[in-house]
């Protein structure tokens, strides 16, 4: 999947951003590792802007 860079802003969201439910569910589990956190499948949902995600990642760093 490819998005355009000039489409992604802080208030877009996961769908307006092409993805599926399990397309979220691939996305917490690539950021988890990559970032060396846990975090829930269901972690990210469709209508989540990217600012929200941002602090679930955030809130999931914290100790």
């Amino acid at each position: 999947m490819r998005i355009d860079p000039e489409g992604i802003t802080n208030d877009a969201t996961l769908n307006d951003l092409g993805l599926d439910s399990l397309a979220a569910v691939e996305l917490v589990d690539i950021l988890s590792g990559r970032l060396g956190v846990t975090l829930d499948d269901d972690a990210f949902n469709l209508s989540m802007t990217i600012t929200q995600a941002v602090q679930v990642l955030q809130a999931a760093q914290t100790p």
